[in-house]
């Protein structure tokens, strides 16, 4: 599977679990990223629309091109994205629930909003399974 296939497969899996429209899922390629090295990243944007993006959660896999992923990564890297959209559906979930700070001014780490995502990311029932 490639990172482009491996895109599709992730955009395929949140739609049919979170539904259509929630998690927008592209592929960064980075040539600052070693050749063999793949990345998950995930945002929260509360002004989605504005910005351009196609839904309010963004989900990235970064890496060097768009190349064969080795089989024996898959497990790995379905886990940080399951991890990172249950993470950043606990920032949707605050925003829906008026409890998202946009505003916060602190260190990263001490964000409300980060505190109860970290401590809670694990529980979260988006899970990507082969």
């Amino acid at each position: 599977m490639t990172h482009k296939g491996l895109v599709e497969f992730y955009q395929k899996e949140v739609d049919r679990q979170i539904g259509e429209g929630m998690v927008q899922v592209d592929f960064i390629a980075d040539e600052d990223v070693r050749p063999h090295d793949t990345f998950v990243q995930g945002f929260f944007d509360v002004y989605w629309l504005e910005n351009g993006y196609e839904a309010p959660i963004l989900l990235e896999i970064i890496a060097y091109c768009d190349a064969d992923i080795d089989d024996s990564e898959l497990e790995l890297l379905d886990a940080e994205a399951s991890t990172t959209v249950n993470h950043e559906l606990i920032h949707l979930i605050q925003y829906n629930e008026g409890r998202f700070i946009e505003d916060w001014d602190g260190e990263y780490q001490d964000n409300p909003n980060e505190i109860e995502a970290y401590a809670n990311e694990d529980k979260g029932t988006f899970k990507i399974e082969r």
